[in-house]
């Protein structure tokens, strides 16, 4: 068996351990020095304290907006639609409005991400322009955050040239 270059295979592998070898490795990862070591365990323990400190404070702040609203929340509350008096407002239109937005979105979107998902996977010939610009919009919209996409569609669908108005499948 014979290298790119002409020379064997053996040969070339040779060579590279030889370089490694000069360099004083030997295939070994040097020891760390003891002001590394320290700078590691300083970074390790400054990980660990941001970490514990952040989660100290989010506890703290569930706690206390648990601890603040458990006495509102109710089936009247749950069930009520909203209202201009605080004492009859509710929530369910919210939540029936999400549900209804998730399960058309569901209904849509998944057979549509399955089919271009096999077929790009599967079908599709990389060399062909249609496929290229479908694998670089699918790149581009991943780079993008969803809420450039609520603002454009709340442009479009909602105020703009199709005016929906206040309705599920605007949402």
């Amino acid at each position: 068996m014979r290298g790119r270059a002409g020379k064997p295979a053996a040969a070339a592998a040779g060579a590279v351990t030889e370089s490694i070898n000069t360099l004083g490795l030997d295939g070994q990862i040097p020891e760390a020095s003891r002001r590394d070591a320290a700078r590691e365990r300083f970074f390790k323990f400054s990980l660990i304290a941001c970490i514990a400190i952040s989660l100290l404070v989010l506890a703290t702040l569930l706690v206390q907006i648990i601890a603040d609203g458990i006495g509102s929340v109710d089936m009247h509350f749950l069930t009520s639609m909203p209202s201009s008096f605080p004492k009859n407002a509710g929530i369910q239109s919210a939540i029936m409005g999400t549900l209804w937005l998730a399960a058309i979105c569901a209904f849509f979107v998944v057979p549509t991400g399955v089919a271009a998902a096999i077929y790009l996977e599967e079908y599709a010939n990389r060399k062909r322009w249609y496929n290229r610009i479908v694998e670089i919009n699918i790149q581009n919209l991943a780079a993008v955050p969803s809420i450039v996409y609520g603002i454009r569609g709340l442009a479009y669908l909602v105020r703009g040239p199709l005016d929906l108005g206040r309705s599920v499948l605007a949402g």
